[in-house]
C-alpha cells in the first residue's frame, strides 16, 4: 500500500478540550499528532462531523503547558477516531508542537524533513 503521509506522526496521550463555534465543548483525549494535525478519540462524544469543520482545539501537556490550534476535521473512522488538520496555530503553540513532536521522533533527519513538508504546504 502507498503511505502518502508527508508528516510523521508521533503517539501521544494528552487530554484535549475542542470548542465548536456554535460554543459547545468536548473534552476527549489525544491520540497521536504531527507537526500537520491530530487524531482524537470521539467514541463518547455526540458532536457530529459537521460540527466540527471548524474548531479551537486545546492540548494540554504536562506542567499546564497548552497547545492552542484552529482545526478542522478531515475525516473519521469506525472507532469514532477523528482525524484533524491545523488550520491556524500561534508561534507559541507551533514552537511547543514542534519540540514535542522532535522528542518523540528522536530522529532529527526526519523532523527537518516534517518542516520541509510544512514550508511546502
Amino acid at each position: 500500500m502507498d503511505n502518502r503521509r508527508r508528516f510523521e506522526r508521533v503517539f501521544h496521550d494528552a487530554a484535549i478540550q475542542l470548542r465548536l463555534t456554535n460554543g459547545r465543548t468536548h473534552k476527549s483525549r489525544l491520540l497521536d499528532l504531527s507537526l500537520n494535525g491530530c487524531l482524537v478519540d470521539m467514541a463518547k462524544s455526540d458532536i457530529t462531523l459537521n460540527e466540527m469543520s471548524a474548531a479551537e482545539l486545546t492540548i494540554t501537556l504536562e506542567n499546564d503547558f497548552l497547545i492552542s490550534m484552529t482545526v478542522e476535521a478531515v475525516f473519521i473512522n469506525k472507532q469514532s477516531h477523528v482525524g484533524f488538520q491545523i488550520t491556524n496555530i500561534d508561534l507559541d503553540s507551533i514552537t511547543k508542537l514542534r519540540r514535542l513532536v522532535e522528542l518523540n521522533l528522536g530522529d532529527t533527519e526526519l523532523m527537518e524533513r516534517n518542516l520541509s513538508a510544512l514550508i511546502a504546504i
